[in-house]
């Protein structure tokens, strides 16, 4: 079926839409594995933490990254072929993905003091381990602790007289 005037315009902002999205799904993917496997990163697990949390976080975002790149990918094919079935597929996906991030930023916001909580026994976890060790992996993580806290408004900001 060929389409032209507004299906046209329409077409050419999905895929710009879909290249952007495989884009963002390569990169958390990319970023994921790197985290994962890198040898500069590597120190990073093994920490000998109470919680689980950077590991769970790494693999949520390759899980992530690989289902934004499969479903950019299953939404080019349905472009390519102008299938009706596969692009209300692609849509369906989308739509959980929406879904599940906003469940997530709702999760959250009202689970507020427990993730506190577990990022002030993450830091001090790493901070304990580092006195003790004072090893560079440990260093690097505390010092990344410390700049999100201070660009996040945190109340962490210094004055420089």
């Amino acid at each position: 079926m060929a389409v032209d005037g507004c299906g046209q315009c329409c077409k050419v902002l999905l895929v710009i839409f879909n290249i952007i999205f495989a884009v963002v799904g390569f990169a958390m993917l990319g970023l994921g594995l790197w985290l994962r496997f890198s040898s500069q990163t590597r120190g990073f697990f093994d920490i000998d933490l109470n919680t689980q949390s950077f590991i769970i976080g790494v693999v949520v975002l390759i899980a992530v990254g690989a289902l934004m790149l499969l479903v950019a990918i299953l939404g080019h094919c349905g472009l390519c072929n102008e299938s009706r079935s596969t692009l209300g597929v692609f849509s369906g996906f989308l739509g959980l993905l929406c879904g599940a991030e906003i469940a997530a930023g709702i999760l959250a916001y009202v689970n507020k003091d427990a993730v506190v909580q577990n990022l002030s026994e993450f830091y001090s976890t790493i901070y304990l381990q580092y006195l003790n060790k004072r090893d560079p992996s440990q260093a690097v993580t505390l010092r990344i602790l410390h700049n999100a806290v201070r660009r996040g408004g945190g109340g962490g900001e210094r004055r420089r007289h």
